[in-house]
């Protein structure tokens, strides 16, 4: 199953082949369409939907999740008529910690792609024993409508929102670092 990441980390043309390798494709349209026609678990694709914006406003002290801005998928998910299956990972904002101020994370922003310091166990790039949790919701069967409106688009992000909303409270207590959070979508 093919995970898309932003086209700048694909400029560098080794580091596009060894990711290539791993079934890394370019978060791109037309890159996603083309996977999401291929047959079997290969037609399904991991997106990390909040992508740069996300890492820098994650912190050990609260759950952020950057998707109010981020309707691309689920335009490109009616255009193709695919399901979108909400899912949340819990510890995935303990299990290392990201440089969020200077130059480089600014320069990050810029570029959108991580040039920022992450670091875990003693202070290398080593995540951190943490009790992990990943949980998937029923996968939003999602109409196929070839120009969809701003309207459908709302309609069916909202309900994506609200399904991982859902799936962190529903599970957080599971995650004792999490029983007293609550999930925040900016």
């Amino acid at each position: 199953m093919p995970t898309a990441v932003a086209d700048a980390v694909l400029l560098t043309p080794i580091v596009k082949h060894v990711l290539g390798i791993f079934g890394i494709i370019s978060a791109s349209k037309r890159s996603m369409q083309q996977a999401l026609k291929r047959p079997g678990p290969e037609g399904c694709v991991v997106l990390y939907v909040g992508g740069m914006a996300e890492l820098f406003l994650s912190c050990e002290n609260n759950e952020k999740l950057y998707l109010m801005n981020r309707k691309g998928f689920i335009k490109l998910a009616l255009q193709e008529g695919v399901d979108v299956v909400p899912i949340y990972l819990f510890g995935n904002t303990t299990v290392l910690s990201v440089l969020k101020k200077g130059a480089l994370a600014m320069i990050s922003r810029k570029l959108q792609v991580s040039l920022t310091y992450i670091w875990g166990k003693w202070g290398l790039p080593i995540p951190r024993d943490c009790k992990l949790l990943y949980v998937s919701g029923q996968p939003l069967g999602m109409p196929k409508i070839e120009n969809p409106t701003q309207e459908d688009i709302d309609k069916w992000h909202a309900k994506y929102c609200s399904e991982v909303k859902r799936l962190f409270d529903t599970y957080k207590d599971r995650v004792p670092e999490y029983k007293d959070k609550q999930l925040e979508i900016v």
